[in-house]
């Protein structure tokens, strides 16, 4: 929770950045296109920042759970290149989508192999599948984030499970929080104490 939090804030800080470049034309204040740049943006600000940041919270609060101090974890590595290159797709999806319109038109290749340049007609028509097709790589990217996040909460609501029962089979209470736990890096429980006679 605390890693979407931290996302949010970010996104939330870009947006008026983006709005200040969206408002601030050569013609003057153009409150259209800051209103338009805003819903867009707080449209997909939760598939973005706010998720990636999640995903790597849970793994960041996952490798720390039950100890008093930062343990360190490979998978925190994988998970930070993970969200660097959701976030790349999602910062290229545009280019993404031109290249992949362009390479899906055969009559677009050849007119740019043989006249340098395209037609008004195959341009238009490029241009409209790339507009489908970024909404497309998008949805894919999004997709991808929260089938990962998913995931990675699913594996340590399952570590914490493991953990109770081993805690319930020494006779130890279960933890109560069932936010993260990683059994690759948790303590062993600590065995059963005999009453003081």
């Amino acid at each position: 929770m605390l890693g979407a939090t931290v996302g949010a804030g970010f996104a939330a800080f870009e947006s008026a950045g983006y709005a200040f470049n969206a408002a601030i034309t050569a013609r003057g204040i153009d409150l259209v296109s800051l209103l338009e740049t805003e819903v867009l943006r707080a449209i997909l600000a939760p598939v973005g920042h706010v998720l990636w940041t999640a995903v790597l919270g849970a793994v960041l609060f996952g490798a720390a759970r039950g100890r008093d101090r930062f343990r360190f974890s490979i998978w925190i590595v994988v998970t930070y290149v993970g969200v660097a290159v959701l976030h790349g797709l999602w910062d290229s999806a545009s280019d993404l989508a031109a290249v992949i319109a362009l390479l899906a038109n055969g009559r677009a290749i050849e007119e740019l192999t043989t006249a340098g340049g395209l037609s008004a007609q195959t341009a238009s028509a490029v241009t409209a599948l790339a507009g489908i097709l970024y909404i497309v790589v998008l949805i894919v990217v999004a997709a991808g984030g929260i089938l990962t996040l998913w995931l990675v909460l699913r594996h340590y609501r399952r570590a914490e499970r493991a953990r109770a029962v081993a805690h319930s089979a020494v006779g130890q209470p279960a933890v109560s929080d069932p936010a993260v736990s990683d059994p690759a890096v948790s303590d062993p429980p600590a065995p059963p104490q005999r009453p003081i006679v």
